[in-house]
């Protein structure tokens, strides 16, 4: 938060008036967030037209996200319409905590080295 209050948004790459970053994103997204992250730091936000984006990249956001961050993120957001839409509920993507750790246990053997 400011010293106003008022939410500290991170930065927004600049894109085109009405569909935003869509050519870089649709040429190569790789590219784009490489380039986005260099210029705009660890955490920025994109459009790809009426849609909006916010990435937050880097090994400190990777330790946040695996820590402190499971308390303010969850998958449900962005994998809760694709389990709903394939009748799975209790996808290993769909699901946090102890239910999504219980799946990749169960699945560890299947996806070991010695497996393939």
């Amino acid at each position: 938060m400011s010293q106003t209050g008022t939410p500290i948004r991170p930065p927004l790459v600049k894109g085109t008036p009405l569909i935003g970053s869509l050519r870089p994103m649709v040429k190569n997204p790789y590219e784009f967030t490489l380039k986005a992250y260099q210029e705009y730091g660890e955490c920025f936000r994109f459009r790809v037209a009426h849609r909006k984006y916010v990435v937050m990249a880097g090994i400190d956001a990777g330790r946040f996200l695996a820590g402190e961050g499971k308390h303010y993120f969850g998958v449900e957001g962005f994998w809760g319409k694709a389990m709903e839409f394939m009748q799975s509920p209790h996808g290993v993507t769909g699901v946090d905590g102890e239910i999504h750790q219980y799946q990749r246990d169960l699945m560890k053997p299947l996806l070991s080295r010695k497996a393939f």
